[in-house]
């Protein structure tokens, strides 16, 4: 396919899509509903059945749309397509009844398959993130720790080296926004299941400096040395007392390239990140309110100072 010619019918907004696609989500999910009024939802084998044939219903159809239908079509199939798969996976629990990590390990096989043979660039947003949520998981079944952060690092590398070019973020967007989440949410996971890693934690900031030094060769030639002392002393002010906390790295560095690159929305999920691991941090540690208050504080402001700094360097080389 033309990607040239594909992004220059490409015109409607991302949130038009998303909409689109929870539009479809609703319409399937009164059908579903109605399949199991009928109870034709009953036997492990006719889920399976029927989520196969909306799968490859939903892949043929993929396949076969034309340049100028796909932006409109592409959610709409995609809902269709989740849903079918939900429904597999019902039939297949059912019919097999497989152990969590058998589970685990069929969902990221499938996931694999799924990126490859669905053209809708939405989809493979999805299946990058659900696939990646299932690794998480079984490498916790396995007590594989040590395997977060290196992963870690090999994300953070990704998102950097993506974000050199923005024509690269234009041509595929969703498989980029994917990386980022997957990135962010990495070094959340720990905590919603409550694992004590701590050496695993220490390591991640190791392994995210080789992505540190990476965005500050390609960033750092390019901005004045007050915007360069900026982010170095958000660095070294800032992190070092995190040190348990190194999603508030991972979280900084997107809020940087988001910066860098006038990205509206990733300079805002970096945001939203930033919050969720503060207030994780907050809650997490074993100290006074009193100092908890100040160390919060004392955060924030830095955040705030630093992106101020940024925004009057930006007006002063305008001018």
């Amino acid at each position: 396919m033309n990607r040239t010619k594909r992004n220059n019918v490409n015109h409607n907004p991302w949130y038009i899509q998303v909409l689109s696609f929870f539009g479809s989500a609703l319409a399937g999910g009164f059908f579903i509903s109605f399949l199991a009024i009928l109870d034709l939802l009953e036997s492990g084998w006719i889920n399976m059945l029927l989520g196969l044939v909306g799968i490859l219903t939903t892949s043929y159809l993929s396949f076969t749309l034309k340049t100028e239908t796909r932006e409109s079509r592409d959610p709409i199939l995609l809902s269709f397509f989740l849903q079918s798969y939900a429904i597999f996976l019902l039939g297949l629990d059912d019919v097999l009844d497989p152990s969590f990590t058998t589970f685990l390990s069929i969902n990221i096989l499938l996931q694999f398959v799924f990126y490859f043979i669905f053209l809708n660039s939405l989809n493979k947003f999805f299946v990058i993130i659900n696939g990646f949520i299932s690794l998480l998981f079984l490498l916790n079944e396995f007590h594989l720790y040590l395997i977060y952060p290196f992963l870690g690092g090999i994300l953070a590398l990704f998102v950097v080296y993506f974000s050199k070019s923005e024509n690269k973020i234009q041509d595929d967007p969703y498989l980029f926004y994917s990386i980022v989440n997957c990135f962010l949410g990495l070094y959340l996971f720990p905590h919603i299941l409550s694992l004590q890693i701590k050496t695993e934690i220490y390591l991640s900031y190791f392994l995210l400096l080789p992505a540190i030094y990476y965005l500050s060769i390609e960033l750092f030639p390019k901005l004045t040395r007050e915007k360069a002392f900026l982010i170095l002393a958000l660095v070294f002010v800032l992190f070092l007392p995190l040190v348990e906390a190194p999603g508030i790295l991972a979280s900084s560095i997107v809020f940087v390239i988001g910066l860098s690159n006038k990205s509206f929305f990733l300079t805002n999920l970096a945001r939203l990140a930033l919050i969720g691991y503060f207030c994780t941090l907050y809650y997490q540690m074993e100290t006074t309110l009193l100092y908890k208050s100040y160390f919060m504080l004392g955060s924030g402001s830095l955040f705030v100072l630093t992106y101020i700094g940024w925004n009057i360097y930006d007006k002063q080389n305008q001018s």
